[in-house]
């Protein structure tokens, strides 16, 4: 009987090994180009707002802001109780926040008032540039 040789051996384990390996290799492969990819559905909807309401809120927007994007946002914050997110917010729209809780006579609504046109101005300046 012939008795297999350290060589034969060792051949016999690499081809092993790298069949096994190319097996893993290709499973892997597999189920990283079908593993499904996690995307929000969106849809247009047709709301009715007043005009200048609109345009508001649009000035409290940078220039590089989606207004849909911050609705989207306002909505998921109402829906899960949250007060204001002030990180997602302007430096204009949290000057008006603070405006509306203030008296309009008070020297602090004035004081609002000038940094909401200061920002209003770098807003414009941004938007020309």
């Amino acid at each position: 009987m012939l008795q297999p040789s350290s060589t034969m051996l060792q051949n016999q384990y690499l081809g092993n090994y790298v069949r096994n390996v190319s097996l893993l290799g290709s499973n892997l492969w597999r189920d990283l180009m079908n593993r499904k990819t996690i995307k929000t559905r969106t849809g247009a909807y047709h709301v009715t707002l007043p005009i200048r309401l609109v345009e508001d809120f649009d000035e409290t927007l940078s220039f590089k802001q989606s207004r849909s994007r911050m609705i989207a946002k306002l909505i998921e914050n109402y829906l899960e109780g949250d007060q204001i997110n002030i990180g997602s917010m302007t430096k204009k729209s949290i000057v008006v926040a603070l405006m509306n809780q203030v008296e309009p006579v008070s020297s602090e609504f004035v004081m609002l008032g000038i940094l909401k046109e200061i920002f209003t101005s770098q807003m414009h300046d941004e938007q020309s540039s």
